[in-house]
C-alpha cells in the first residue's frame, strides 16, 4: 500500500492499536481505544483545515495513550495555525523519543517525517531585531509584553506584534508584522528629543507596513496551499489504494463507479484549491515585495518561497 511520506494516514492509528495489544495478552485498554477515536476525530478535523479543533483532539489522544503519531499531528496543527515556535518544540519532542526496534513502522515513519518537516519549519521561523533610539540606561523594552534587551535578535511567530519602550515618563510604541521566513527584520523605536514632545513614528519600518502585510497574507496562502496540496496527493493515493476488488487497474464496473468517482472528485477539488492558493498567494506576495522594493528608502530584498511542504519568504538585508 502506498502512502505519501509527509502525511501519515488514518491507518497509523491502527498501528498504534496493534502495538498496544502487543504489550499484553489482554485486548487494548479502554484508554487506548478512546485515544484511537480521538486521534481519528483529530485527523478528520485536520483534513478539513480546522487546526485548533484538531489540535485539541490530538492532545486529548496523547493524554490517554502516547503515540508518536499523535505528537506529529500536534506539531503539524500548531504549524498550520501559525504557532511556529510551539510547533518546533513539538517536532523536537517527537525526534527526541527513542523508539524500540519493535515499534510499529509507522511510528518510525512519523519520526522520519518530523525530521524533514522540522527543517522546513526552522527555515521559515521569522527573526526580528528591535532597537531603541533616544533612550537611556533606564530604558525598558518589551515585545509582546515580554522584556527584551534592545538590539536583541528574536525569533517570533509570523503575524502581528507590538514593541513598547518606556523611559521614565516617556513611552513609544511600534506595531509590526512578520512574514514567514523573514530574516533579521529591523524595527526601531524612537524617543523624541524632549520629554514633552509627541513621539513620532520611526520612518525605518512604517513605509513598508502595507508591503509586509501583503507578504504575510501571500505567504500564509502559499503555506496553506502546500498543506492542501499534500492532502490532495494523499486523497488520490488513498482512492487508488482502496479500489473495489471488482476493479481492474483503474477501470471499475458501473455499480462501483459512483463511489470511486466521488473519492476522485474530492482529490481533484483539493488539488484545484491548492493551485488557487499557490497562485493567489504568490501574486499577493509579489505585490508586497514590489511595495518594499519601490519604497523611497533602502529596504531588504524579499524572495517568496514555495514547496510541496509549505511556503514562506526569505528576506535579505
Amino acid at each position: 500500500m502506498r502512502h505519501a511520506s509527509c502525511q501519515l494516514p488514518l491507518v497509523a492509528f491502527l498501528a498504534f492499536a496493534s502495538f498496544a495489544q502487543s504489550l499484553s495478552a489482554e485486548p487494548a485498554s479502554d484508554a487506548g481505544s478512546r485515544a484511537i477515536q480521538k486521534g481519528e476525530e483529530g485527523v478528520a478535523l485536520y483534513d478539513r483545515g480546522k487546526w485548533s479543533e484538531a489540535l485539541d483532539r490530538f492532545r486529548e489522544a496523547e493524554e490517554l495513550y502516547h503515540s508518536p503519531v499523535f505528537v506529529l499531528y500536534t506539531a503539524r496543527a500548531l504549524r498550520n495555525e501559525g504557532r511556529f515556535l510551539d510547533a518546533r518544540r513539538a517536532f523536537q519532542k517527537l525526534l527526541a523519543e527513542q523508539l524500540a526496534p519493535s515499534a510499529p513502522e509507522l511510528w518510525k515513519q512519523a519520526q522520519r517525517d518530523g525530521v524533514t518537516e522540522l527543517a522546513t519549519l526552522d527555515a521559515n521561523v521569522p527573526r526580528v531585531l528591535v532597537s531603541v533610539e533616544g533612550g537611556s540606561q533606564t530604558t525598558l523594552l518589551t515585545v509582546d509584553d515580554r522584556p527584551v534587551a534592545p538590539g536583541t535578535s528574536l525569533e517570533l511567530d509570523p503575524g502581528n506584534h507590538r514593541a513598547v519602550a518606556t523611559d521614565g515618563a516617556r513611552k513609544t510604541v511600534r506595531d509590526f508584522t512578520l512574514a514567514p521566513g523573514a530574516r533579521e527584520q529591523r524595527v526601531v523605536l524612537k524617543f523624541p528629543s524632549h520629554p514633552g514632545r509627541k513621539t513620532e513614528p520611526s520612518g525605518e519600518t512604517e513605509p513598508y507596513l502595507p508591503g509586509w502585510i501583503a507578504i504575510g497574507v501571500g505567504g500564509a496562502a502559499i503555506l496553506t496551499g502546500g498543506v492542501v496540496g499534500i492532502l490532495a496527493l494523499n486523497k488520490k493515493a488513498y482512492t487508488l489504494d482502496h479500489l473495489p476488488p471488482t476493479c481492474r487497474e483503474t477501470t471499475c464496473p458501473a455499480s462501483e463507479r459512483a463511489e470511486v468517482e466521488a473519492n476522485a472528485d474530492k482529490a481533484r477539488n483539493l488539488g484545484t484549491a491548492a493551485d488557487v492558493l499557490f497562485v493567489s498567494g504568490a501574486a499577493v506576495a509579489a505585490v508586497g515585495a514590489g511595495l518594499l522594493f519601490f519604497a523611497p528608502s533602502e529596504e531588504p530584498k524579499v524572495v517568496p518561497l514555495a514547496s510541496p511542504r509549505g511556503g514562506g519568504l526569505r528576506v535579505r538585508f
